[in-house]
């Protein structure tokens, strides 16, 4: 729904983080449901209140240093990785990661290196 009706997703996706604040990837589908109707001031918002509340959840992660790759303020990047730009350094406790874990990470590290020009 989020992907095909975003603007009817929203006040369903509000109720639900109402009632599940404790579960982050609502912040994510929220967020991301606001971006896909151009409301970038809500779904940014909500961005920097998930990673400020989940800083250790990967997806927080990523979409924080989205944000700021967006807003050209490269300098907190290596701080919200740990100055870790490998998925087995960031979690070491982990032996195994989703593909949507690994395909976001990767990708945006690809982002990232493009505007370092750090190839």
């Amino acid at each position: 729904m989020i992907h095909k009706h975003p603007k009817q997703a929203i006040p369903r996706l509000r109720e639900l983080l109402n009632e599940y604040h404790h579960i982050p990837k609502l912040y994510n589908f929220l967020s991301g449901a606001y971006a896909l109707v151009s409301e970038t001031t809500k779904a940014d918002a909500l961005t920097q209140e998930l990673y400020e509340k989940y800083p250790d959840y990967l997806f927080a992660k990523i979409q924080y240093a989205e944000l700021c790759l967006r807003n050209k303020d490269l300098q907190k990047i290596p701080v919200i990785f740990n100055n870790k730009f490998d998925l087995q350094l960031l979690y070491p406790e982990r032996k195994v990661f989703h593909i949507s874990e690994m395909l976001s990470f990767i990708g945006f590290m690809g982002e990232y290196s493009c505007q370092r020009s750090d190839f």
